[in-house]
């Protein structure tokens, strides 16, 4: 965030709401089938990753921690000066070694195909959206993605 907020990368403008929506569209797109497909998958990777945390907390962390840093360094900062599959690639490379030690992918490895193929669509979803429709949308994007693959299977 601090790169971000003191670096020359581009700030989030005032967003058309058409573009708004588009980063909504990608984000159901891209949830909803693997929502679908896989909720027992999801529900025990979020309960691995979020453990003894409230749905509130957990909350807080899909809609402002992860997202903020992510979107704004990721595709606020490194997008300014890549193309859009660069900052996606390294995306996925940083999302699958954060949180795959927290999956126990050795033990299941139904879990690290699942979820390793859900990182990477959804880094070069979030890394095609900002340059397509804006900062704003990609981060509305990843917040929506997160919540339907996170949140809902813990509910």
């Amino acid at each position: 965030v601090l790169s971000w907020l003191l670096g020359n990368s581009a700030r989030i403008q005032t967003e058309t709401p058409e573009n708004l929506g588009w980063g909504i569209i990608f984000a159901l797109l891209l949830g909803v089938p693997f929502l679908m497909l896989g909720s027992s998958i999801l529900q025990q990777t979020s309960q691995r990753l979020f453990p003894d945390m409230k749905p509130g907390e957990v909350l807080v962390f899909l809609v402002f921690v992860i997202p903020l840093a992510e979107t704004l360094f990721f595709r606020g900062v490194l997008q300014e000066t890549r193309p859009f599959w660069q900052v996606g690639i390294l995306s996925s490379i940083w999302s699958i070694l954060v949180f795959f030690p927290l999956l126990e992918i050795n033990k299941f490895p139904a879990v690290a195909i699942m979820i390793g193929t859900a990182l990477i669509m959804m880094n070069m979803m979030y890394s095609y959206v900002r340059s397509r429709n804006g900062l704003a949308a990609a981060w509305l994007c990843q917040i929506i993605v997160s919540l339907i693959l996170l949140f809902i299977p813990l509910l």
